[in-house]
């Protein structure tokens, strides 16, 4: 049996097939990876690595055999000292620019003591907080109001104490440009 296709037929069919590869529940979640962080699960081939990282105190940092679900076998360790804490790792994000909306997460894990994850230039600092003693994943949103010469620093963060060494897991850090302030 022929079948005759008009031109709007082969044009639905077309627009279909289309929607139907493009618009999948796979598709929801951009494939594209946009991390801004060039080394936020603190690994690369399966072995640890602090590359790119900057540190408070060095000693106060060390990799881990423990990560979340999908973290792979890594994550950063920071212990915390004393107040102010010099117990925290940062990045410099030269990539952005004044209006650009940027998400930053991270899974966190502690043992008692507040961890936070923290977005900061000159003096505008945008943070989550946790003390969960099992993964959990932090986020906060910030639309950039940066100036020449501001930088973006990503800061991971063990608490203010005077009394207990807490000690604080982060992986997955993600650093994503999710959008720019209209004028």
């Amino acid at each position: 049996m022929k079948t005759n296709y008009s031109i709007n037929d082969f044009i639905l069919i077309t627009l279909f097939t289309f929607l139907l590869v493009h618009c999948s529940d796979s598709t929801v979640e951009s494939p594209i990876n946009n991390n801004l962080l060039s080394n936020g699960s603190f690994e690369f081939n399966g072995k640890p690595t602090l590359d790119g990282w900057r540190f408070g105190n060095e000693e106060l940092v060390e990799s881990v055999n423990e990560a979340p679900p999908g973290g792979g076998f890594w994550s950063l360790q920071l212990t915390a000292d004393w107040a102010p804490t010099s117990g925290f790792a940062y990045i410099l994000v030269p990539e952005v620019k004044n209006g650009d909306i940027v998400k930053l997460s991270a899974f966190v894990k502690t043992d008692g003591g507040n961890a936070s994850i923290q977005l900061f230039y000159k003096d505008h600092v945008k943070m989550a907080i946790t003390n969960d003693t099992v993964w959990t994943q932090l986020s906060v949103i910030d639309t950039l109001s940066l100036i020449q010469g501001d930088t973006l620093r990503v800061i991971l963060s063990s608490p203010v104490t005077e009394l207990i060494e807490y000690k604080q897991l982060f992986d997955l850090v993600r650093l994503d440009k999710i959008g720019v302030r209209e004028n």
